[in-house]
């Protein structure tokens, strides 16, 4: 093989790579969970290029240069550069292992899907072999995953800027999925940077790589992660470890390190003073807080331990390509997580302990490889390859507290950085001597595979979104854009689950039944199996509306709402001695969650606001009635103690609400508008949306009429108290109300 050796003669399709490598970080940040429906006035190209929201599209965007350059590579080349045998035996394994575990899941669409991203990501680690050649190459394939970890840290930064002064302790999230998850990117381009300023020669060069270090640890910081802070500076030690005990580094390698440091340094004073003399709190209080660093402890303990016992009823093989959701579900204690936070955890339940063994097999003879040095070694080349050594170390840090290599542009970044480190070894790549035309076919078929279900994952969750987003108002075109999704992603649950929802709002129950069986052999999830029940129960079919709903509760057998929706089916199909046992069933799960750690500790659960009140009604005696009515009142204050300030805070609601306490009662709307510099008629479209503003379930709308409920069900429990003399029990009472009242979160 020609090595290419510098920019001019790298190729189109090393080029193509690169813009992919320069991708990763923007557009990898979103996970496919379930479908939304888009804002009305955010057009498509918005949501995907700026917001940044629409996981399937980005992930095709990072996706399809790297492939297509991959693929054109192995028509092309005559003879290609492949990892040295010991790391292709061991990529290879990995990659049968993981394409094994793909009919082995569950949840078959997930698994199709998720198997296309490790075939992108394995696509970007031989992609550095094919494309980049020894010197320049990888140089510029390092800039190009620096530079978009970079332009993210300014947008992470810039974020903050302007989201700090309304909402105090923001964390930053810059179009991923949650701070955490950015966190797991921003540490990967620290020890890159670092690397390349050893050998950069112009000074306007070393400008531009100090201040995107700079950029992205001040990002860092406002994400507010302490295992990202932790991992970043794992990554550091890494790269300063190596520089002190390894040779071949040139005279004042360290340079990089303090410039990104000041840099970042200055940069976070300065935003993080602005934020203070704004008047609200800076990350800094945050990382601080010793009751919700002990909360995230404890929550992500259980979890780990609910995800040990996964492993451990599976070891082998796993329980398949992406069922990690669906089976912490059903047999894990804890709720509201969709990850492991522990990526070998994670890795182990999908492809089995054996397929763990494999994965860090794979690392640990890579970093043999790439940790052998050469006597000749350019110093600058040293330095490239340890910061890629560190930034691989600080990934796997990372992944000890959080599932990053579920994000994919963590899995590609790290898998880019394996193939540079081989480039940069002294025996990484071997030459290797497949006939071109059986080379071709073997890329053309996974390109093309990997690249269809790319296209058909974002056709189809656009489909799904728009279809969701009319269902209420023009129900036919939702019909037939959830049928063309249907069409194009034919495995993917999500068009025949929305279409049996569609057809239960249209009182069709056979067909909604029909359709809800499709998706349930699609993804045998608790939501399929509620909604086949409720279709069941329409259609006079008892015994399978109750069987359906029990498998809706085999499925969540932690989570009280399909207990209480149980309750719902049995009280409308008349069953009312039934419908008591599954109300106090559904109380005691809902009341056992309290001792269970939650990945949102504000979150209160209100599930079974309608069995409680029915049962209360059913009170044959007043110390019953005084019972019940204590337990939904202490539900109901919990909520508005914990859950409805946090829902004020972070939908911006509490800023009208502390406009309101400032100018007190009975202020006209005029007044609050003109203190917010609004026009009326602009106000009232801004406390409507924030009020109707959807967050996990809830809304300021559905926490108001939670409150007035609060406070009916305390004054009837206040004056049975009182009626039977229990002075200080309705005090109490009291107290609570008051305290709600007076805090006024949703005035």
């Amino acid at each position: 093989m020609s090595a290419q050796t510098t920019p001019k003669n790298l190729g189109g399709a090393a080029w193509l790579f690169v813009v992919g490598l320069f991708l990763i970080a923007l557009f990898g940040g979103q996970l496919r969970l379930s479908v939304t429906a888009p804002l009305e006035e955010q057009s498509l190209l918005y949501r995907a290029l700026i917001g940044r929201s629409e996981a399937a599209i980005g992930h095709l965007i990072i996706a399809l240069p790297i492939v297509l350059a991959v693929a054109i590579a192995a028509f092309k080349r005559g003879v290609l550069q492949i990892p040295s045998m010991g790391v292709w035996l061991m990529l290879s394994t990995l990659f049968f292992w993981i394409a094994i575990g793909v009919p082995a899941s569950p949840t078959r669409y997930a698994a199709i899907v998720d198997f296309a991203r490790w075939v992108a990501a394995f696509a970007a680690m031989m992609g550095c072999c094919f494309l980049l050649g020894r010197t320049k190459g990888p140089r510029i394939a390092a800039y190009a995953l620096f530079a978009g970890i970079a332009a993210l840290g300014v947008i992470g930064f810039a974020e903050f800027a302007y989201q700090s002064p309304v909402a105090g302790n923001w964390r930053v999230f810059a179009g991923w999925h949650n701070p955490n998850a950015l966190a797991g990117i921003l540490i990967v381009g620290l020890p890159i940077g670092m690397g390349l300023f050893v050998g950069a020669e112009e000074r306007l060069e070393k400008l531009l790589l100090g201040f995107g270090m700079g950029s992205i640890l001040c990002a860092l910081w406002f994400t507010g992660s302490k295992g990202g802070i932790i991992s970043a500076a794992v990554g550091i030690l890494a790269f300063v470890t190596l520089g002190l005990v390894k040779r071949g580094m040139p005279r004042g390698w360290w340079k990089g390190i303090v410039v990104g440091l000041i840099a970042g340094a200055g940069l976070i004073v300065l935003f993080g003073l602005g934020a203070w003399t704004a008047g609200t709190s800076s990350v800094a209080g945050r990382l601080g807080e010793g009751g919700a660093a002990e909360q995230s402890v404890g929550f992500r303990s259980q979890l780990w331990k609910d995800s040990a016992n996964v492993v451990a009823s599976k070891p082998i093989l796993g329980h398949g390509v992406g069922s990690y959701s669906l089976t912490i579900r059903k047999q894990g204690t804890t709720l509201g997580s969709e990850l492991a936070h522990q990526t070998y955890l994670q890795i182990a339940a999908e492809i089995g302990v054996v397929g763990l063994v494999i994965a860090v097999g794979l690392i640990v003879l890579w970093l043999v490889t790439v940790l052998r040095r050469h006597p000749s070694e350019p110093p600058e080349r040293a330095a490239l390859r340890y910061s890629i050594v560190a930034a691989v170390l600080a990934i796997g840090a990372n992944g000890l507290v959080e599932s990053n290599l579920s994000f994919f542009g963590i899995r590609m970044a790290l898998f880019a950085l394996l193939g540079i480190g081989l480039n940069l070894s002294v025996d990484g790549l071997v030459p290797e001597r497949v006939p071109t035309a059986l080379r071709a076919a073997v890329a053309s078929l996974l390109a093309i595979g990997a690249g269809y279900t790319f296209v058909a994952a974002a056709v189809a969750d656009n489909a799904v979104g728009r279809a969701v987003a009319v269902m209420n108002e023009r129900p036919g075109e939702a019909q037939r854009l959830l049928q063309f999704a249907n069409k194009v992603a034919p495995a993917d649950p999500q068009p025949t689950f929305q279409l049996a929802k569609l057809a239960s709002a249209m009182n069709d129950w056979p067909t909604a039944r029909t359709l809800a069986q499709t998706s349930a052999t699609r993804n045998p999830d608790a939501s399929t199996y509620s909604i086949l029940a409720g279709a069941e129960g329409k259609l006079g079919n008892t015994e399978a509306a109750i069987s359906a709903m029990d498998a809706a509760i085999a499925a969540e057998p932690n989570d009280p709402y399909w207990r209480a929706q149980k309750f719902e089916l049995l009280y409308d199909l008349a069953m009312y001695d039934e419908a008591e046992i599954a109300a106090r069933d559904a109380i005691e799960a809902e009341d056992r969650l309290k001792s269970v750690p939650n990945a949102l500790p504000w979150l209160v659960s209100t599930d079974t606001i309608n069995a409680r009140r029915w049962l209360i009604g059913r009170a044959t005696s007043t110390p019953e009635r005084a019972a019940l009515l204590q337990g939904l009142f202490e539900m109901l204050a919990a909520y508005a103690e914990r859950t409805a300030p946090e829902l004020a805070n972070v939908t911006g609601y509490a800023a009208i609400a502390e406009v309101k306490r400032e100018l007190g009662a009975g202020v006209s709307e005029q007044k609050i508008a003109d203190e917010l510099n609004l026009t009326v008629e602009e106000y009232r479209a801004y406390r409507q949306a924030l009020e109707q503003m959807p967050m996990v379930g809830e809304s300021i709308e559905l926490a108001r009429q939670k409150q007035e409920l609060l406070f009916d069900i305390g004054e009837e429990l206040e004056r049975i108290y009182r009626s039977e003399g229990k002075s200080e029990e309705a005090d109490a009472v009291r107290a609570r109300l008051d305290a709600v009242e007076e805090a006024g979160v949703l005035k």
